[in-house]
């Protein structure tokens, strides 16, 4: 009963799986994924140019178009800078939205040159200005020190005539008589005990007798 019971029951249902991709299981066995990476990461466009080529497009057809995508794995070549992926090359050259897209980005490139070229030109001049403003201050300190050097030698040449005149005085001037200033001493002396006694007097007898 029991072998019966099993070969009556109903099988439970099996989970389908879906068959892989053949194409894309293909190419990973074909070629590796580190040379896939490699590959990858070894495209000539690159995100800064694609990021521009973005820009540009949404400028000129609007933010519903992307640049190019790149070369799938089949070698399909895309023609064109307007978002379209144009199939041959005489398409994108007859291609009104590819030649405005040219157009902007070669404005884009001239009016990044001219930017290149302005500020080339604003560091070249501030560069001349820096270095007028040294040799400014160059010349100045030197002015300064020459100034000062002709003041020194100035005050020296004062004090040496100076010092040349002290001496020159000193020998012409005649030696001095220690007689004579004694004499002289003796003489202030006497007068100014004259005048002592004098006002002593005075003081003594209010009464001038003088005269």
């Amino acid at each position: 009963m029991g072998i019966l019971f099993r070969l009556l029951a109903p099988k439970p249902v099996k989970k389908i799986r879906h068959a892989a991709h053949p194409v894309r299981n293909a190419k990973r066995a074909v070629t590796p994924k580190p040379i896939r990476q490699v590959r990858r990461a070894a495209h000539p466009i690159g995100m800064v140019e694609r990021g521009v080529e973005n820009s540009v497009v949404r400028a000129v057809r609007g933010s519903g178009r992307t640049a190019p995508r790149r070369a799938g794995s089949g070698g399909a070549v895309y023609y064109g800078t307007c978002g379209i992926h144009h199939r041959r090359p005489d398409t994108a050259a007859n291609c009104k939205d590819c030649a405005a897209v040219d157009a902007e980005l070669a404005v884009r490139a001239v009016e990044a040159e001219a930017a290149r070229a302005e500020a080339a030109r604003i560091e070249a001049e501030i560069a001349r200005e820096a270095a007028h403003a040294e040799a400014t201050r160059e010349a100045a300190a030197e002015a300064a020190r020459v100034r000062r050097e002709a003041i020194l030698a100035d005050h020296k040449r004062a004090a040496e005539t100076n010092r040349q005149q002290r001496e020159a005085a000193k020998r012409a001037a005649p030696a001095a008589d220690p007689n004579e200033a004694r004499r002289a001493a003796k003489i202030a002396a006497e007068l100014a005990f004259e005048q002592a006694e004098l006002r002593f007097r005075q003081a003594a007898d209010p009464v001038d007798r003088t005269h």
